[in-house]
């Protein structure tokens, strides 16, 4: 499309002239600009909202540790003191945790997509390794459907995080009154996207919560140990890689989560290739 500024001159004799002048080229600059102050006013906004929320959530753990510390000069038994030490030291892990998935906000927002070639089998091992030292990791059956005929590139740390994020809260809220506890993976990569749903059978989520479960620092239960940052952390992912997330939950039934993931142009390149040779 092409955008036209139009102009009419009519001389004392009459005549008349349109002028037309070109200025798409302009017009592409102001929406350019447009969208630079609309993104900016967007990053300002939650810059905003994490150093709030950041600022009561940092500060948390360092008022434990000192009060702990002042408990720990008033005592004279040993083992008040080792609990002391240990309940401190959990208090620093938890700050450590905050300051790294704050870090890890930031690098998502500024650092650019970085395709590469994923294998979501490999993908899915590489997670449930780093997931087997969980508490809950042994209680859970993992079940896998997993589809891959197609090339799918795009950036794998970040789709990495995210699926663990996700299957993380399977086993951060597992429902210890079921007898069986499962999370469901399903994917699928065909030559222009990849689908992929998670479900646990864990608690689930209230109907009053599953709108703010994507929110900032959002924590929807009791039973959360974590930053609150995980499925916020999720969304901004998928919004970066330019794809979609849909969750559905329901109390003490589970949770399943959907995401739609378009596959980089290379990968989309390579497989038409693929499909001309056939």
């Amino acid at each position: 499309s092409y955008w036209m500024d139009v102009s009419i001159k009519i001389t004392e004799q009459a005549d008349v002239y349109w002028i037309l002048k070109d200025i798409s080229s302009l017009q592409k600059q102001q929406q350019e600009l447009s969208y630079q102050r609309a993104m900016l006013e967007k990053s300002k906004n939650e810059m905003d909202r994490i150093i709030y929320s950041a600022s009561h959530d940092l500060r948390s753990p360092i008022t434990s540790i000192l009060g702990l510390l002042n408990l720990l000069g008033l005592t004279q038994s040993e083992q008040e003191k080792n609990e002391y030490i240990f309940m401190m030291q959990s208090s620093v892990m938890k700050l450590d945790s905050l300051i790294q998935n704050l870090g890890r906000l930031s690098k998502n927002s500024n650092e650019v997509v970085r395709d590469a070639e994923i294998n979501f089998e490999n993908l899915l091992d590489e997670i449930q390794t780093e997931l087997s030292f969980h508490s809950n990791f042994q209680k859970i059956e993992f079940q896998k459907s997993l589809s891959q005929q197609h090339i799918f590139y795009s950036d794998q740390q970040r789709i990495k995080l995210m699926l663990g994020n996700i299957i993380k809260n399977g086993l951060d809220f597992m429902d210890s009154n079921k007898s069986q506890n499962i999370v469901d993976i399903e994917i699928k990569v065909t030559d222009e996207k990849v689908v992929v749903k998670i479900f646990d059978n864990g608690i689930g989520i209230s109907k009053s919560n599953v709108d703010r479960v994507f929110d900032l620092f959002y924590r929807g239960s009791d039973r959360s140990r974590g930053s609150g940052l995980g499925l916020f952390e999720s969304k901004e992912i998928i919004v970066k890689l330019g794809g979609k997330i849909k969750l559905n939950s329901e109390y003490s039934i589970g949770t399943s989560i959907e995401l739609d993931i378009p596959n980089s142009k290379k990968g989309k390149l390579i497989n038409k290739k693929k499909a001309l040779r056939y």
